[in-house]
This record gives structure tokens, C-alpha cells and sequence, in this order.
């Protein structure tokens, strides 16, 4: 299992540190890009700072075909889940008292250039290495379950 670390720093553009590998990447949209203090505003904040477990995505619902392999879009496919290390195995991060956000998601950057509190990786190809070094790993489990995980992300505060 690997560690992870992504930094909300205030910036455009921020970095995504997986072992030896150091990748461009970002959260959040708009104004709200990276931004700590906008990290509880829903479909616009960046991802909520706190531990996250890396997993394969959850597939399903309603119109999964056409958003999995949609051509305007990434491969949904090849993204990977990231879990709230919250005390619960779901999909919700429970990190915001005022609002429950969730769906949190790593992936490549999309051809709209947005993200509504995923990490997205800027580049398609540093997304390939990062996907390729998380699925050589060893994979480990979330605690006290039998779930499989690639890495254990943090997420923080940039010190300036």
C-alpha cells in the first residue's frame, strides 16, 4: 500500500506525491481551485482535508454505460474511489459538520478542465504513471475489513 499526499495550497495548480512519484494536480473548481477554506462548499470546494483510502471505482447506477466510456469525457473505468477513513466503508466523507460531500474520485483531467472536489491529475500521462504505480502495489486493506486498497491519501493544509 502506498502513501499519498495532496497539498491545498491556494494556487491554480498543486501536487499530488505518491512514493517516488511527484504529479500536477488539483481540486476543486472556479474560484474554490486548492482552497482550504472553501474545502466544505458542495460541487465546488475542493476535496475535504482529512485521510482517504484509494480504491477501485464502485461502477453502477443508472446511465453507467454512457458515463463510463462517454467520448467528452475520461475513462471512467480507469479512476479510482477515494473512501473517508471516517470509521464507515462508503462513499460519503463525514469531514464537513455542515455539509456531507462525497463521490470523491481520482482521475485524470477531464476535457471540461473541472472538478467538483476529485483530484484531478492535470496531465493523462502522469495519470498513467500514477495508475500504474498504485495498481503494482501491494494492496492492503481499510482497517478492521476485507476491502482492498492501493494507497492511503492525506490531505492538508499547505504551510506556507
Amino acid at each position: 500500500m502506498i502513501d499519498l499526499t495532496f497539498n491545498l495550497n491556494d494556487r491554480p495548480m498543486s501536487r499530488l506525491r505518491a512514493g517516488v512519484l511527484d504529479v500536477p494536480a488539483f481540486s476543486g473548481r472556479d474560484g474554490d481551485i486548492n482552497s482550504y477554506l472553501a474545502a466544505c462548499r458542495k460541487n465546488s470546494g475542493p476535496i475535504t482535508p482529512g485521510t482517504y483510502y484509494v480504491l477501485d471505482r464502485p461502477s453502477g447506477g443508472r446511465l453507467r454505460w454512457f458515463r463510463e466510456q462517454n467520448p467528452f469525457s475520461t475513462d471512467r473505468r480507469r479512476w479510482f474511489a477515494l473512501f473517508a477513513a471516517d470509521g464507515r466503508v462508503d462513499d460519503v466523507s463525514r469531514f464537513c459538520a455542515e455539509v456531507e460531500r462525497g463521490e470523491f474520485r481520482l482521475h485524470p483531467n477531464g476535457s471540461q478542465g473541472i472538478s467538483e472536489g476529485c483530484i484531478a491529475v492535470n496531465s493523462h500521462t502522469d495519470f498513467d504513471r500514477l495508475r500504474a504505480l498504485l495498481k503494482a502495489s501491494t494492496v492492503g486493506r481499510i482497517p478492521n475489513t476485507d476491502v482492498a486498497c492501493y494507497g492511503r491519501l492525506t490531505v492538508k493544509r499547505s504551510t506556507p
